[in-house]
């Protein structure tokens, strides 16, 4: 009887070490395949300015159609003074490009410039 209940407590000992040794693999193989995700080096923020935005209405549709563009990581809109700020990845995206979309609906900026970190 006792060597029943010792192979018994051996069997689930081995269980739980499968268990662990399963989830550290699930848990830790990722990060060595594919590495820890940091941000593009390619990442540039640029501001556009007089967009000709008025009203409430104006600044939500630049955010629609900002938010539609890819390469686009961050906007921040500020239409008391006419400015957009935008955070792009320049690998996949350009400002002409975002000046060219803005322009076709509708809202063209006077200028952009790259904005120092």
């Amino acid at each position: 009887m006792l060597k029943l209940e010792e192979k018994e407590m051996k069997r689930k000992g081995l269980f739980i070490t499968g268990l662990l040794f399963a989830a550290a693999v699930g848990i830790f193989l990722p990060q060595f395949i594919v590495g820890t995700v940091e941000s593009s080096p390619s990442e540039a923020t640029y501001t556009f300015t007089n967009l000709g935005m008025t009203t409430e209405e104006e600044k939500e549709r630049v955010q629609e159609i900002l938010d539609h563009i890819v390469g686009i990581y961050e906007v921040s809109i500020d239409p008391t003074s006419d400015q957009v700020t935008i955070t792009l990845d320049e690998e996949t995206m350009r400002p002409e490009w975002i000046v060219k979309s803005l322009d076709a609906h509708g809202f063209t900026p006077d200028n952009f410039k790259p904005v120092k970190k």
